[in-house]
């Protein structure tokens, strides 16, 4: 018995030994070579529309490979298989139309895309959201019964806090409804802040670029222009108060239910049409966060559109006096949306 109790901790040790030796001789996990993302769809999907996807590479070298895509069952594109030849560090983006396609009613959609090249295989799983302002005309009351059964929501959550997004447009108009999920709601520095941009716009690297944005801030129950295209970036950056008087004809409703504050906003179209063109079918940029400076910070809507590396900006939001904006730069305030009729 002595020497068998004596053998256990000689056998420990060894072991112990043999697994640090297994570490130290593990390789290290390899750096992708390319990132992968889904475009949104900006139409209902089963209208037919044109998708696409985003590789970009990360390497300080050319990268040549093969990318496929895995749609939804039951779905069809007119191509699904993209040969990639990449400059370093160059993101390309790669179209196909979706021939076949049925719309959900969580109006989210998993997709596999895939790369194979650079001697390694990178996979990516991504639920892809449907992106689509319908044509509605709502009345801006609080009331959000035509949103739940005309708009599209879509959802994200932070710090397991949701928050609900849907939007409208017509011909005077762009409307958006807002659920916040929120312990508490202070009216003079919770607010929603949100960018409308053309389907071409991109957020410049300098702060000399102008902006290409018209961004809107709703807070003690009133919005205000905050941002319009051609200010520097620069400029975005100097937290100034916000503008006292309100855009003309906006139209803002705020309700609190439970743990729930719920915002319907309207503003009018025409100052942004020629940003915009507002038709059916046309693509433009969407962004909006939400600002909870005594719960979850602020929110931001893109964490769900599976954005690439890199898609942080310190010029993608204005800032403001009253708001606690973090010390990292947001995700960017353009992501692409649509204008369609109708998701029946």
């Amino acid at each position: 018995m002595k020497l068998f109790k004596a053998a256990i901790p000689c056998i420990l040790v060894t072991a112990a030994c043999l697994c640090a030796a297994l570490a130290e001789e593990a390789p290290a996990p390899k750096t992708p070579p390319v990132a992968l993302r889904a475009d949104n769809i900006i139409v209902p999907p089963n209208t037919g529309p044109v998708s696409g996807l985003k590789v970009m590479n990360l390497k300080d070298a050319p990268y040549s490979g093969k990318v496929t895509v895995e749609l939804p069952a039951g779905w069809k594109a007119d191509k699904t298989e993209f040969d990639v030849a990449l400059k370093p560090n160059e993101t390309k983006h790669f179209a196909f139309a979706l021939e076949k396609a049925t719309a959900s009613s969580a109006h989210v959609y998993p997709y596999t895309i895939t790369a194979v090249g650079g001697g390694q295989t990178v996979v990516s799983q991504q639920k892809v959201i449907c992106a689509t302002s319908p044509y509605v005309k709502p009345k801006i009351d609080g009331d959000l019964a035509e949103w739940l059964n005309d708009a599209v929501p879509v959802t994200f959550i932070c710090r397991d806090k949701t928050t609900v997004v849907r939007t409208f447009w017509n011909k005077r108009n762009f409307c958006l409804s807002v659920e916040v999920q929120e312990d508490k709601f202070d009216p003079g520095s919770d607010a929603i802040q949100f960018a409308l941009a053309s389907g071409k716009a991109s957020t410049g690297k300098s702060g000399d670029d102008k902006t290409a944005r018209y961004e809107y801030l709703i807070v003690g129950g009133k919005c205000c222009l905050l941002t319009k295209p051609g200010t520097p970036l620069g400029e975005t950056q100097k937290a100034a108060a916000p503008p006292a008087e309100p855009v003309g004809k906006s139209v803002v409703a705020i309700k609190r239910e439970k743990d729930v504050t719920r915002y319907e906003i309207s503003v009018p179209i025409r100052p942004m049409r020629k940003e915009l063109k507002p038709t059916i079918g046309r693509e433009y940029r969407f962004g909006l966060i939400v600002h909870d400076p005594d719960g979850t910070g602020v929110r931001e809507m893109a964490s769900v559109a599976n954005p690439l590396p890199g898609a942080c900006s310190k010029f993608a939001w204005t800032k403001w006096v009253g708001a606690k904006f973090p010390e990292k730069p947001l995700l960017d305030s353009k992501l692409e949306w649509g204008f369609c009729t109708s998701i029946h």
